[in-house]
């Protein structure tokens, strides 16, 4: 895929969660100080559910930082790179779920990425 009109090729590195790295604790702050800057009612519906996302990352083993810099180098030294390109269990694993059917999909992400969520519905219409 070429950038526009520039002899540039591009492709997307999909890393799942890495680990480790600052993001979680520099991240945690952003949060916060948007959260400040927000009227009270989005912290009332948003905020359990991003710190359920947050705490669903912390557990996860995530994918070393190193693994990143080493896929970015073979993708550069790479003749024609392939569009896109996963890194760690997780990004791979995703690939697969998005193909599965809505039922099966959701009742993964409720019990994995939501389990944290005390408010995630566990059928719909609840």
């Amino acid at each position: 895929l070429k950038l526009r009109q520039l002899p540039i090729d591009c492709c997307m590195l999909s890393p799942g969660v890495v680990k480790p790295t600052r993001l979680a604790e520099d991240g945690q702050k952003l949060l916060e100080k948007s959260f400040e800057s927000m009227p009270a009612k989005a912290k009332t519906e948003y905020y359990d559910m991003i710190d359920a996302f947050r705490r669903f990352q912390l557990e996860e083993p995530g994918t070393h930082v190193s693994m990143v810099g080493k896929q970015m180098e073979r993708i550069m030294k790479h003749g024609r790179p392939y569009l896109r390109y996963f890194v760690g269990p997780d990004a791979v694993a995703s690939t697969v779920v998005g193909c599965l059917p809505t039922g099966l999909r959701e009742f993964l992400l409720r019990n994995t990425l939501m389990k944290h969520f005390k408010d995630c519905p566990t059928f719909i219409g609840e």
